[in-house]
């Protein structure tokens, strides 16, 4: 047997993956102290189950992360055989390599710490590399999200004639936008740009082409919005008939949103991987993911 348990912000999804699913859904609470500790509880024993544990680590990034790891460990607590995480959207994994001499390697202390707390086996989406993987001693199914985006496109798709170029915002994203431009049959671009200082880029130069043609910008993560912006307004000058965009996490961080709403980007399509408590400007579109993350638990041992 297998019970599903959510975190405080996204009780929402667990309880919709276990419609979807067919697993029971079982409730949890969690609560702060006064210095901002957290208390959690599992409110039903789990002797031998599978407990699958639904928690993004967005923003408070923290605050999830710990409320994940002590839900994983009262499961253990609670008797459970298995513990199953899936975190859609998995914080730090843009922290893969060291930033500095002697610097950490982030995602990998993280993955350190998920796998003390209890969990077996971690379900998420697009993690901002792939190499990250390797730093998990547990099992891990990172969803690929490039066979769904292709399938959106081809269904958005008013002609045939329509010329089309994906476009890689930056140089670290191109991998991501060959991926999808293969299996679309679209041309590539790439915007290259200069990193100023954390978090702030200058962009220089858009290789590909993209006059004439409608661009799709490619990438997993829109946090500030100035790399997608940025990229936005290169591809307007160089003459590009219309710009969308798919990033798979809508992090949105200090006024993202402003920016977006203003920027050349008419449409920009994103996941439910993250939750957000006010609504996101009326030029985003949301792709729900819980069937591909009810496909995945179907395809792992849940037992």
């Amino acid at each position: 047997m297998a019970k599903i348990i959510s975190g405080e912000s996204f009780q929402g999804f667990g309880r919709a993956l276990s419609q979807i699913s067919g697993i029971e859904f079982i409730e949890s609470s969690s609560k702060r102290f006064a210095d901002g500790e957290w208390h959690v509880r599992v409110h039903v024993a789990l002797q031998n189950e599978t407990a699958i544990i639904v928690q993004s680590t967005c923003r408070p990034v923290n605050d999830r992360l710990m409320e994940l790891l002590l839900l994983a460990d009262a499961a253990k607590m609670a008797g459970a055989r298995r513990i199953i995480a899936v975190a859609p959207y998995f914080g730090y994994s843009r922290q893969n390599k060291a930033s500095y001499e002697f610097g950490p390697i982030s995602v990998k202390f993280i993955a350190t710490m998920l796998e003390v707390s209890g969990v077996d086996y971690l379900i998420t989406l697009d993690l901002h590399s792939r190499e990250s993987e390797k730093f998990f001693n547990i099992g891990i199914s990172n969803i690929n999200p490039a066979p769904l985006w292709a399938s959106l496109i081809k269904s958005r798709q008013k002609s045939s004639d329509d010329k089309f170029t994906i476009v890689s915002p930056d140089a670290g994203s191109r991998d991501r936008a060959e991926t999808l431009a293969q299996l679309v049959g679209a041309n590539v671009a790439i915007v290259y740009k200069q990193r100023m200082e954390h978090s702030t880029c200058q962009t220089i130069k858009v290789i590909g082409e993209v006059a004439n043609r409608h661009c799709i910008i490619v990438d997993d993560i829109v946090d500030t919005g100035n790399t997608l912006c940025n990229a936005a307004t290169a591809l307007k000058v160089a003459g590009a008939l219309s710009i969308r965009a798919i990033v798979t996490h809508a992090v949105l961080s200090r006024g993202a949103k402003r920016l977006l709403r203003r920027s050349h980007i008419t449409q920009i399509t994103t996941t439910n991987s993250i939750k957000h408590e006010s609504p996101l400007p009326d030029n985003f579109l949301i792709y729900d993911i819980l069937p591909a993350i009810g496909e995945e638990l179907k395809n792992i041992r849940l037992y």
